[in-house]
């Protein structure tokens, strides 16, 4: 899917969204974009992992105003 191979492109050691267990949000917006809320485990090059969540918008096939809380 668009948002997450977004998210592995951005931390290439490890992004998992954790779609049944942490979806938290998806908003249909007026210009037919999609705002998505979900859970994900990150990966460092270290091997550490930390859960966390990620926000974005997708339309299409690009992501625009990608957020990972700390």
């Amino acid at each position: 899917n668009t948002f997450e191979n977004y998210g592995k492109s951005k931390y290439p050691y490890g992004f998992k969204c954790h779609w049944l267990v942490n979806f938290i949000a998806c908003e249909v917006r007026y210009d037919g974009s999609c705002y998505l809320k979900v859970g994900v485990t990150i990966t460092n090059q270290y091997g550490a992992e930390r859960k966390t969540v990620a926000e974005g918008i997708v339309k299409g096939s690009e992501v625009t105003g990608f957020y990972v809380s700390n």
